[in-house]
C-alpha cells in the first residue's frame, strides 16, 4: 500500500535527507572526508618497496619528504574546472605517514610516478648487511 505523500510524515525528512547527499557528493573534499593514500608496501631485493595510489594527481602536485625516519607524502588533486551533475570522487589535500624500519637507508631512496601510481624503493643499509667472513686455512 503506499501512502499520500501529504500524509506521509517523514516525506519531508526523506527529501532532505537526499538533497543534502546529492549536494555532498558534488562537493566532496579531502578535508571534509579524511583521504589517506593507499599504500602496498613489500620487503623486495633487499629492500623496501611503497606503492601509493595517488590517480589524477599531478607530478608538481606531489611532495616526500623523510624526517626522523618517518617518510611522509603529501599531495594535492585539484578540484574539476567543470559543473558536475556527480561526483564520487575525492579532491584537494592527500597525505601518508609511514614509519621506515631502522634496516633501510634513507639516502638510497629512488621515486617513480607513472600511471597514477608512486613508486618508492629504498635499500638497506650496507653496515647493516650480514657480512661473510672467510676462513682461511692454519699452517
Amino acid at each position: 500500500m503506499r501512502v499520500n505523500a501529504t500524509l506521509d510524515p517523514f516525506a519531508v525528512i526523506r527529501r532532505e535527507f537526499e538533497r543534502r547527499i546529492s549536494q555532498a557528493n558534488q562537493n566532496r573534499s579531502c578535508r571534509s572526508a579524511g583521504c589517506a593514500v593507499p599504500l602496498t608496501a613489500r620487503r623486495q631485493d633487499e629492500g623496501l618497496l611503497l606503492e601509493f595510489e595517488v590517480p589524477g594527481v599531478a607530478m608538481d602536485n606531489v611532495e616526500l619528504s623523510i624526517e626522523d625516519g618517518v617518510l611522509e607524502l603529501s599531495a594535492n588533486r585539484p578540484k574539476p574546472d567543470q559543473e558536475m551533475a556527480r561526483n564520487e570522487r575525492f579532491f584537494g589535500p592527500l597525505s601518508r605517514r609511514v614509519e621506515l624500519p631502522e634496516d633501510l637507508d634513507p639516502d638510497s631512496i629512488d621515486a617513480v610516478l607513472k600511471n597514477g601510481v608512486l613508486t618508492v624503493r629504498f635499500e638497506e643499509r650496507q653496515e647493516l648487511k650480514p657480512v661473510k667472513v672467510e676462513i682461511r686455512q692454519g699452517s
